[in-house]
């Protein structure tokens, strides 16, 4: 009998959905994303993560976009499965806040999932205040995330961080960016989804020589693939490698026939990554290997900030001219919700 594969934890885009176009964000979200069953994940599509989740005893899941919670009744049918089905029971769900307006909106919002959340993470950082007028709910949210947090009876309500910010100052001067860089408060965001064109433009390049090393994001490529300890799933099944190398596709379920298990235990046999041919490349030849193998389809080299920003641009060309279909995607993933979209919201306060 094969070996049951082991995760640490997964994520689980309920929808790429979200009504903020955030510079920063690694999944591209907007208005104009969404999902297979009318925006959203299919609850199908849940039922075939969570049972190999629970096959696998994971036991550590968040729910995320886009914004989840753009999709409420999904999110408690997917809460409900979760828990009653499979017995997951140590759920994180993750939000922009868009709905707190006030305390009175946020309860009412919240009402639905008490007892269901472990915790709630609140995204409040320069990047999103920027996108709502006057610095919106995420300035609401800070003045009470306590309060719904007690009325959630939730055991963490994280205030997540991004540098400092005046939630009245939108949008971000490039200028700013470079502040929030020289300041350290960038370290820990990668250069793709939409930073690869509204983030690291605007910083310091590197020589592309420097990417032979095959780092990136300050530890080696090769790590990420060969000690795959967490991955995240998208509304259409795409599993893909981890948080951090989005849009990279270890298998679809529904897609073929192999289960979300199968999917994971091929990955974690040695030198499984490899059975992704982009993959295959970043682990043999580095991000310079893909610039030269992408070179040889038309792509044209430029100046980047570091390596995860070289590598989102070449795949986003890979994937519109038709290459290595399956293994990277989907194309929500790889256009970009920035440029004349940055600052289009949907007005929450109405």
């Amino acid at each position: 009998m094969d070996k049951m594969p082991k995760l640490r934890s997964a994520g689980i885009l309920i929808t790429y959905k979200c009504p903020l176009t955030c510079r920063h964000c690694r999944y591209t979200g907007g208005p104009d994303k969404g999902g297979p069953d009318n925006g959203q994940m299919s609850m199908e599509t849940a039922h075939n993560i969570f049972s190999g989740l629970s096959a696998m005893n994971v036991d550590s899941v968040h729910l995320t976009g886009g914004d989840a919670f753009l999709y409420q009744y999904r999110l408690l049918e997917i809460l409900d499965i979760a828990i009653n089905e499979y017995g997951i029971t140590n759920i994180v769900g993750e939000t922009s806040g868009f709905w707190a307006v006030t305390e009175e909106r946020g309860r009412e919002i919240l009402k639905p999932f008490k007892g269901k959340f472990k915790g709630i993470g609140v995204s409040g950082d320069s990047f999103h205040a920027e996108d709502i007028p006057g610095g919106g709910p995420n300035r609401n949210v800070s003045r009470t995330r306590r309060n719904l947090a007690a009325y959630l009876v939730a055991e963490s309500f994280q205030d997540k961080d991004v540098g400092e910010f005046d939630p009245d100052a939108n949008p971000l001067e490039d200028t700013d960016i470079q502040e929030l860089y020289d300041r350290g408060h960038l370290k820990g965001i990668t250069k793709t989804g939409n930073a690869a064109y509204a983030i690291a433009p605007f910083l310091p390049k590197t020589d592309i020589k420097e990417f032979e090393d095959g780092n990136c994001m300050g530890s080696p490529c090769k790590n990420r693939f060969d000690n795959l300890d967490n991955i995240h799933v998208d509304p259409y099944g795409n599993v893909f490698y981890g948080s951090g190398c989005v849009g990279i596709i270890m298998g679809t379920i529904g897609n073929e026939k192999d289960s979300l298990v199968d999917i994971v235990r091929k990955t974690q046999e040695p030198d499984g990554c490899k059975n992704n041919p982009v993959v295959k490349i970043l682990v043999e030849k580095t991000v310079v290997g893909l610039l030269e193998f992408a070179e040889e389809k038309g792509f044209k080299r430029g100046e980047y900030h570091d390596s995860s920003h070289l590598c989102q641009l070449l795949r986003a060309f890979l994937v519109e001219n038709g290459f290595f279909n399956g293994f990277i995607g989907p194309k929500e993933v790889y256009k970009p919700t920035t440029g004349e979209e940055l600052g289009q919201v949907i007005n929450v306060r109405k």
